[in-house]
């Protein structure tokens, strides 16, 4: 906490908001990564239905 007093002096407060801002962003991309990570896995399981989901888009283009 020193520290940040010492880099930001007088605008210690708005530092803190765009820190929560930074780590509330950052648990929302690690999110986004476990979650595409469960789908890719699902989909590399399930291959043969994701190939016809993608016959599926091709025929209606």
């Amino acid at each position: 906490m020193k520290m940040k007093n010492k880099i930001c002096g007088c605008e210690n407060k708005k530092y803190n908001k765009y820190g929560e801002g930074i780590l509330k962003g950052f648990v929302i991309v690690i999110l986004f990564l476990i979650i595409f990570l469960i789908v890719f896995i699902l989909d590399f399981s399930h291959q043969k239905s994701f190939n016809e989901i993608k016959e599926d888009a091709n025929e209606e283009v």
